[in-house]
């Protein structure tokens, strides 16, 4: 039976820890910012239902006020009365959801903005690493090139003799 560790083991075996842990800052920022969507998510459809009762409950308002201004049935004025009274407490019931979102919003935020710094900085560090390696392969270049032409200017010495 093979352990976590050998697995883990033989999947990055011949693959450079820089880019092993760059995969994993790649996910552990797709997960925060699938976090991150989900929160923003549920508040915006709490603010729509937040829109939609508003608009429900002027309507019933608008329609109250047409009732008062003409005869009066003192049964549809209560029932439009505790409709509107119903959708009050509605809406206050979202809202206080909706600041309870906040929060989790905030650290949903946050994580994201920690995730996304930590893969920059293995990105940066890649970078780095490889520019170092072009700049060290000029390097072995240019020396390999100086070898060769002080080979030739010892020959050029030894012809001229």
């Amino acid at each position: 039976m093979e352990t976590a560790m050998e697995r883990w083991a033989s999947r990055v075996r011949g693959v450079k820890p820089l880019a092993a842990l760059l995969r994993v800052r790649r996910i552990e920022e797709d997960r925060a910012r699938d976090s991150l969507l989900r929160a923003r998510k549920a508040i915006d459809e709490e603010t729509a239902a937040i829109r939609r009762i508003e608009s429900d409950r002027e309507e019933a308002k608008e329609k109250l006020r047409a009732l008062a201004s003409g005869t009066v049935d003192r049964d549809e004025i209560l029932r439009y009365r505790g409709y509107i009274n119903f959708l009050f407490r509605a809406l206050a019931a979202r809202r206080a959801h909706v600041e309870e979102l906040r929060p989790a919003l905030a650290s949903a935020q946050l994580a994201y903005r920690d995730a996304s710094a930590r893969r920059e900085t293995v990105e940066t560090l890649i970078a780095r690493k490889a520019e170092a390696a072009a700049v060290e392969g000029r390097r072995r270049e240019i020396r390999d090139l100086d070898e060769v032409g002080i080979r030739n200017a010892s020959r050029r010495e030894v012809r001229s003799w």
